[in-house]
C-alpha cells in the first residue's frame, strides 16, 4: 500500500495535468518561407511582410492583409520570393518606406541588397523576380535600421562572415 503523502502528490500531479491539458492552447498558424528565415520587415502600406533567410539566400514576399492573427487562413499563401546571390547569409532586413525600398544585410557576401518594394510587395510581384541592386559592405553586415528623415541606412558589422572581428557601423546614402 502507497504512503498516504505519496497518494497526495500523485493526486495533485494528476490535477496539474488536467488542468493543463485543459487550458492548453492550440498551435499559432504558419506560412512556409525560405530556409532559415533570420529577419523580418513589415512594410504597412502595402501590408507584406520580408524575411530574410540565410541558408537559400532568398527574401520571402508575405500578404500579411491575408495571413495574420486574425485571419489564419490566408497562411497557406503561395509565398513568392526574392533570389540573391549565392552565399549571400542574409540576415537582418529593413524598409525604407518613404522610398519604397527594402534593404537586406548579407553578411556572407558582404554587401548589402536593394530591392524595390514598389514592384515586390503582397499585391505586385513584378519585380520580385529580377536581381536586386547590391551595396559592397566589407566589414561584415548583419543587422540594419534607416532613418527615413534622412534616407541613411545604418548596417552594423559583425566581421568577415561572421569573424567576431567587427567593431564598425556603416552609414549609406539611401539616394545613391
Amino acid at each position: 500500500s502507497r504512503p498516504a503523502h505519496a497518494t497526495r502528490i500523485a493526486g495533485t500531479t494528476r490535477s496539474l495535468l488536467n488542468a493543463v491539458r485543459q487550458r492548453a492552447v492550440s498551435l499559432p498558424p504558419t506560412v512556409s518561407v525560405g530556409n532559415g528565415p533570420d529577419g523580418l520587415a513589415l512594410d504597412p502600406a502595402t501590408r507584406t511582410l520580408y524575411t530574410s533567410n540565410q541558408n537559400d539566400n532568398t527574401v520571402s514576399v508575405i500578404n500579411a492583409a491575408t495571413c495574420n492573427a486574425a485571419h489564419a487562413r490566408g497562411c497557406r499563401q503561395r509565398v513568392h520570393s526574392v533570389s540573391l546571390p549565392a552565399g549571400a547569409s542574409p540576415q537582418g532586413i529593413a524598409i525604407d518606406t518613404v522610398t519604397g525600398t527594402i534593404y537586406v544585410a548579407n553578411i556572407g557576401g558582404n554587401t548589402i541588397s536593394v530591392i524595390n518594394a514598389r514592384t515586390c510587395n503582397a499585391v505586385d510581384f513584378s519585380g520580385c523576380g529580377q536581381t536586386p541592386a547590391s551595396v559592397q559592405d566589407p566589414g561584415g553586415p548583419i543587422a540594419l535600421a534607416v532613418d527615413q528623415a534622412t534616407d541613411t541606412v545604418y548596417v552594423a558589422n559583425a566581421g568577415d562572415n561572421f569573424s567576431g572581428t567587427g567593431h564598425t557601423v556603416s552609414v549609406i546614402n539611401g539616394a545613391t
